[in-house]
C-alpha cells in the first residue's frame, strides 16, 4: 500500500475541487441553482435546486482540469503564437486525463452517493461510454490521423455485431 501510494500520488483535495465545481455547472446548465458547496481533502458536497442523472454524474463524465487546460492553451493562442508550447499542452491534456480516469476509478470505488443514487450499472456503464467517446474525441482534435466519425462508426457497428451474437444465442 505503501508502495502504490508513492508511485500514484492522489491529490484528493484537488480532485474533489474539479468533481464539485462539475457538479455545479452542470446544475447551471440544467437551469439550477447552487444552495451551498463544501469541500475538503475527505470529500465534497453540493447542494442544488435540482437533480437529475446528469447532474450526478457530470464530474465522471468531463475531465474538469483537461477542459481547464484546453481553455488556457485557447486564450493564451489568441494573444500569442503557441506553436512551440504544443508538445506541452499535449503533455498537459494527457496528464489531466490520467489524472480525471485515476481519480474517477477511485471514487467509485468509494461508492459515492451520487453513483449510488443513479445506479451502478447504468452509471458504471454510461460513465465508461461517455469517458471514452471524450478520448477519442480529444484525441480526433489533435491528431489529424484520428477520427471520431470513424471511431463512432466503427463502435456502432461493433456494438450491433455483440446485441446480434447475443440476441441469437439467446433465442
Amino acid at each position: 500500500m505503501l508502495f502504490r501510494s508513492l508511485i500514484v500520488f492522489r491529490p484528493v483535495y484537488l480532485y474533489v475541487l474539479g468533481h464539485e465545481l462539475m457538479h455545479v455547472l452542470a446544475t447551471w446548465i440544467c437551469g439550477g441553482s447552487v444552495n451551498s458547496f463544501h469541500i475538503s481533502s475527505k470529500g465534497g458536497s453540493v447542494r442544488t435546486s435540482k437533480s437529475n442523472f446528469f447532474i450526478a454524474l457530470a464530474p465522471y463524465f468531463f475531465p474538469t482540469y483537461t477542459i481547464l487546460a484546453f481553455l488556457v492553451f485557447v486564450l493564451i493562442s489568441i494573444v500569442k503564437d503557441i506553436g512551440e508550447y504544443v508538445n506541452l499542452f499535449i503533455f498537459m491534456l494527457g496528464f489531466t486525463l490520467i489524472f480525471h480516469f485515476i481519480m474517477t476509478i477511485e471514487m467509485i470505488k468509494k461508492k459515492q452517493p451520487d453513483i449510488i443514487k443513479t445506479g451502478y450499472i447504468f452509471s458504471g456503464n454510461l460513465i465508461y461510454i461517455v469517458n471514452i467517446l471524450i478520448l477519442a474525441l480529444i484525441l480526433s482534435v489533435l491528431f489529424k490521423e484520428v477520427s471520431f466519425g470513424a471511431f463512432l462508426s466503427s463502435s456502432i457497428l461493433k456494438t450491433k455485431d455483440i446485441y446480434s451474437i447475443i440476441f441469437t444465442g439467446l433465442f
